[in-house]
This record gives structure tokens, sequence and C-alpha cells, in this order.
């Protein structure tokens, strides 16, 4: 169609066209469907049944998760401030009862750096919240998908919002797993060695 392009440009118009005119698709539902011991009619009616009491319970959780994370959103900056506040009053005595132990100290700073860094994965985490569903359907009127079959759609969008929306309180705790109990390990681990060869 168009000779006076460049090879890559052609290979890209190829692909646009192709994305253009596939219909979009979201995940079967295979692993859902098969997982049943029986096929027939009954089963059939079991699997709608199911299905239909599954998408009752989604719903009616997504919307006591959305009120219940409305207010943990809003108390998150709250409960950063006020640990912090804890660690800095209380950093001071710890270090003294330790004694001067430079490794009170590093654990006080590891401490306070990690609840610092909550800020930045609940920046991480409103991101992915956003942007998820734009980015993996870019081009894709969700209404009309939604309009087209409802049940599905409607469930796991209310599924990703959920697992997106955890994201605010699963990264922080994460984070904190992953870098105090190492550090502490490493650290016991040089004052046991320092004990034994005073």
């Amino acid at each position: 169609m168009a000779p006076a392009l460049a090879t890559g440009k052609q290979n890209d118009a190829v692909a646009r066209t192709v994305l253009t005119n596939s219909p979009p698709r979201w995940s079967n539902n295979d692993l859902v469907a098969y997982n049943s011991g029986s096929a027939g009619l009954l089963s059939t009616a079991e699997n709608f049944v199911k299905g239909g009491l599954a998408a009752g319970g989604v719903f009616t959780a997504s919307a006591l998760f959305s009120v219940t994370m409305t207010a943990i959103l809003q108390a998150l900056p709250m409960v950063q401030a006020v640990l912090l506040l804890g660690i800095y009053a209380l950093l001071p005595m710890v270090v003294v009862l330790s004694r001067y132990s430079i490794s009170m100290m590093v654990i006080g700073a590891m401490a306070i750096f990690t609840v610092k860094f909550w800020s930045v994965l609940w920046y991480l985490a409103l991101w992915v919240d956003q942007n998820l569903i734009m980015s993996m359907y870019p081009d894709v009127n969700i209404f009309l998908q939604i309009f087209a079959n409802p049940a599905e759609h409607d469930t796991k969008r209310m599924l990703l919002n959920m697992i997106t929306t955890s994201l605010y309180l699963g990264l922080p705790l994460l984070w904190s797993g992953m870098v105090i109990p190492p550090f502490l390990t490493v650290l016991s681990s040089r004052n046991h060695a320092a004990s034994c060869m005073a």
C-alpha cells in the first residue's frame, strides 16, 4: 500500500492494522469451565449457578473492600507519620540502653529508611492501580466490552481492582519483610562473631 515507507514503518503499519481489526480478548475461563468432574446438563446448570453466586460474592466483596480501602488510604500517611514519630522518640533511648552500639544506630536508620520508602511504594501502587487495564488494552472501548459480556468482564475488572488496590498495603509489607529480617540476621551474626572474638 505504501512502498515509499521504510521497511520498519511498513511492519509497524501492518501490525497496527492487524491489532485494530482483531477483536480484543480477555483471558478465557477455561480453568473455571473445565474444573468439573462431570459433563451434561446438570454440570452446566451447576456451573451456571456457581458462576452467578461467584459474581454476586465478588460484587459484594468489591463494594465492602472499596469502602474499607477508601478509609485505609486516607489513614496510611497518618500511620506512617505516627510510626516515624515513635521511631524518632524511642531511638535515643534504645541507643543509650544498647551502650551506644553502632548496630542499633544502623537498625534505627534502616527502620527510618524503610518507613519513609513506603511513600514511593504508594506512588507505585497508585500508578499500577490507575494504568494497568489501560496498558493491557489501550485501544479497547471498555464500556462496549462490558456490555458484550457483562458477567465475565465486570467480575474480572472488580477482581483486578481489588488486587491492584491491595498493593497499597501489600507493597509496604513486602518491602518491610524483605529489608528488616535479613538485615537483623546479618547484624546478629556480626555481634555473635564479635562476642566470640572477645
